[in-house]
């Protein structure tokens, strides 16, 4: 173990602090995974309850309309060509439905159909998670500010929170919990004493 000072007047990290940093960090990303393995599957079986009831409606619902064209056929007139009429009838909701597909295809292309909004600092889709929004704010109001970094397993860019104009590097221990909400999340880059985490493509600090 060494305790000699570096440059900048601190005790270096030895190779096994890193490590447990790493051990550390692996704990945390399988605890996420189980967390949302479990949200999978309670999804899983909920999505399936759902199918078996909407089976069971559409069971009954074919029954009734059994049912329901057998009361038209009786009552049909013996003159009157029910078969005829039955398809007369299939014609005109096909194009109901046509019409009704055209209007909501319209719709949606015209309010539905653009991309989410991009936040201008992280370079992130908004995906409606709150607490990319009130990192944004903080962002926005000068708490923080990114710097680039690399991730060294794989080369990638890296988004790195530092105290921006209006921020104390304590603020940016009080938001910890912040970090970790987001989406993607934050982690603890013990080597940089950061939080870190993969940038979107083509992504550049915002000035």
């Amino acid at each position: 173990m060494s305790e000699t000072a570096n440059a900048n007047g601190k005790r270096p990290i030895e190779d096994y602090e890193l490590l447990v940093g790493l051990a550390r960090e692996a704990d945390v990303i399988a605890e996420h995974a189980k967390k949302v393995a479990r949200r999978n599957e309670e999804l899983a079986t909920d999505i399936v309850k759902a199918a078996k009831d909407t089976n069971a409606l559409a069971r009954e619902a074919e029954f009734n309309a059994v049912q329901a064209w057998d009361k038209a056929k009786k009552a049909t007139p013996e003159d009157v060509d029910f078969e005829a009429l039955k398809k007369k009838q299939a014609f005109e909701d096909e194009i109901k439905l046509a019409e009704k597909e055209a209007v909501d295809a319209e719709a949606a292309g015209e309010f539905g159909g653009a991309e989410p909004a991009t936040f201008e600092y992280t370079g992130f889709a908004n995906d409606d998670n709150p607490a990319n929004l009130e990192l944004e704010e903080l962002f926005r109001g000068g708490v923080f500010k990114f710097e680039s970094g690399t991730y060294a397993a794989t080369g990638q860019v890296e988004q790195c929170i530092v105290p921006g104009p209006n921020g104390r590097r304590n603020d940016i221990f009080e938001q910890k919990e912040l970090f970790k909400r987001c989406t993607p999340r934050f982690f603890f880059n013990g080597d940089h004493k950061q939080w870190r985490r993969v940038a979107p493509p083509d992504w550049v600090p915002a000035a």
